[in-house]
């Protein structure tokens, strides 16, 4: 039987399963110099454990986090809900153009 790279599996890394996602959130900060910031970001995916976003701002690794994403509700007279996370930056990896994508390890969740 052949068998070349393209044939073999790489086992998934995660431990958890990621969903793919398209969702708003704010993201909440301090930078280096102690100034507390806030910016628009996008979430791509998500799992148990962690969240992937894409924005504007260079964010280092370590730095924690405050993030809060709107839900969608298909129910069209209902409004949707919001989740707010805490975390802390395990990765951050430029996008080109400016965007910046950052992987965050979830410390705490709650909805609102």
């Amino acid at each position: 039987m052949d068998h070349n790279a393209s044939d073999s599996h790489v086992p998934e890394r995660r431990s958890k399963p990621r969903a793919k996602c398209d969702y708003p959130a704010i993201i909440k900060g301090q930078d280096a110099q102690g100034r507390k910031y806030e910016e628009i970001a996008r979430l791509t995916n998500m799992s148990a454990s962690g969240l992937y976003l894409q924005l504007q701002r260079p964010i280092c690794e370590g730095e924690k986090l405050h993030v809060t994403i709107s839900l969608p509700n298909h129910l069209h007279d209902q409004p949707g809900h919001k989740c707010t996370i805490t975390g802390v930056v395990v990765r951050a990896e430029p996008h080109g153009e400016g965007t910046v994508g950052i992987a965050l390890k979830i410390l705490h969740y709650r909805f609102v």
